[in-house]
C-alpha cells in the first residue's frame, strides 16, 4: 500500500485540521475543527477548533490493536465523549452552541475483504476502482448551510463591499443562526461533545472487491465556484482528477495559487482566504 498525506495551514494563524495515522491499528482519516464563536485559547494559545482536531486525531492514534475489535462508530463516540470532557474541564458553557468546540471527522479501518468507516461534518471519503470509475461513500452534510453563507457572500459583493472583513460581519449573522443547528434533525452532525452528536454520525463497510484506493479529505481540498460563472464544478469529481493527476501535494499547490489571486475572496466566494487542507491518498498495490 503506498499512503500520500499532506496537511497544509490555512490563511488562520492554527490549522486546525488534522492526519489519523495509526498503521498498527489499520486506521487512517482526516479530521476538521472549527472555531468556535465566542473566542477560545488554551494556555498554548490553541483555538477550541484546533484543540478539538487533535483531541479526535490523538484519541484514534492510540488505539491499540487489542482495541481494534470495537466498532469505527463506537470509537468515534468515545472521541466526542472524550471532547466533551476536555471542555468541562476547560470550563466551556456546552449548552451554547457558540462557545463549544467541534470538528468534522471521516476515519476508515482497513480489513482484509473490506473497508469501515465513518464520518461527520464535511470530511469525505472516496473510493477508487480498477476501472477508472470512482463513487463518495460519504455525504457532505454541511454543504447546504455552506451554500446558504455563500449565497449571502455573494449579495455582498454585489452590494459593493469589497473586503473580506466587510463581507464576513454582513454573513456572521446567517453563520450563527446556522451553527444553532448542528446536530439536530433539521441540521447537520459534528462532533462537539455532545450526546446528540453521537446519534447523527454514519457508519458503514464497503468490500474491497477491484478497490485501487481511497481518498479522505478535510472540505479545504474542494475547489471554488466563481461568481457569475455558468460552469460549476462537482467538488468531489474535480478532487479526484486533479489528486490522480497531480497528487495531493501538486493539487493544494494548485489550489492555493488559486486562493492567492483572490485574497479578499471577491471572485471565488469564501469565508477566508485560504482554508486548511488536509488529505490522504491511499493506493492498494
Amino acid at each position: 500500500m503506498i499512503i500520500e498525506s499532506i496537511s497544509v495551514k490555512g490563511s488562520n494563524e492554527w490549522n486546525e485540521d488534522a492526519l489519523i495515522c495509526n498503521e498498527k491499528a489499520n486506521i487512517y482519516g482526516v479530521v476538521d475543527g472549527a472555531t468556535s464563536l465566542v473566542p477560545y485559547r488554551s494556555k498554548d494559545g490553541e483555538t477550541g477548533g484546533r484543540r478539538a482536531s487533535q483531541i479526535v486525531k490523538k484519541y484514534f492514534e492510540r488505539i491499540s490493536i487489542s482495541e481494534n475489535t470495537r466498532s469505527l462508530e463506537e470509537l468515534m463516540i468515545g472521541a466526542n465523549d472524550e471532547l466533551g470532557m476536555e471542555m468541562e474541564k476547560e470550563k466551556i458553557d456546552i449548552p451554547k452552541n457558540e462557545n463549544v468546540w467541534t470538528t468534522g471527522a471521516a476515519v476508515i479501518r482497513i480489513r482484509a475483504h473490506h473497508i469501515e468507516f465513518v464520518q461527520a461534518g464535511d470530511c469525505m471519503i472516496t473510493a477508487l476502482y480498477s476501472d477508472g470509475t470512482y463513487r463518495v461513500i460519504t455525504r457532505d452534510q454541511i454543504a447546504y448551510f455552506d451554500n446558504n453563507t455563500k449565497k449571502e457572500w455573494v449579495k455582498a459583493v454585489k452590494d459593493g463591499l469589497r473586503t473580506q472583513k466587510e463581507i464576513r460581519n454582513r454573513v456572521e449573522p446567517l453563520i450563527k443562526e446556522q451553527k444553532s443547528k448542528m446536530n439536530t434533525i433539521d441540521g447537520y452532525s459534528v462532533l462537539d461533545g455532545s450526546i446528540e452528536a453521537n446519534l447523527f454520525l454514519e457508519s458503514g463497510k464497503i468490500n474491497r472487491i477491484n478497490l485501487t484506493g481511497l481518498i479522505i479529505c478535510s472540505d479545504g481540498l474542494f475547489i471554488h465556484d466563481e461568481i457569475d460563472s455558468s460552469v460549476k464544478y462537482d467538488p468531489m469529481d474535480e478532487l479526484v482528477k486533479k489528486i490522480s493527476l497531480l497528487g495531493l501535494e501538486g493539487f493544494i499547490h494548485y489550489l492555493n495559487a488559486i486562493e492567492e489571486k483572490d485574497p479578499e475572496c471577491l471572485r471565488f466566494p469564501r469565508t477566508k482566504k485560504s482554508d486548511d487542507k488536509t488529505g490522504i491518498y491511499l493506493q492498494f498495490t
